[in-house]
């Protein structure tokens, strides 16, 4: 019984946390590696505080890339 829970524990913490945390970090390690102007989006697709940290990075990166668009034109 003790192992199953601790199984099922070990598998939740692997889909609600470290999941997440992965894409977050490749995605981070994209844009460090990126050309100026490339997209880097995260999928924000959860309604928790991994949603809301992917849809604040999907922000910050679309405001740079219109920020260098506009330094383009100029």
């Amino acid at each position: 019984m003790d192992c199953l829970l601790i199984l099922a524990l070990s598998r939740s913490l692997h889909v609600v946390v470290l999941q997440p945390l992965e894409k977050l970090r490749r995605a981070l390690l994209a844009a460090a590696k990126a050309k100026m102007g490339d997209p880097i989006k995260v999928p924000d697709l959860r309604n928790d505080e991994f949603g809301e940290v992917a849809a604040a990075f999907n922000r910050t990166s679309n405001r740079l890339m219109q920020d260098l668009q506009r330094l383009k034109v100029t």
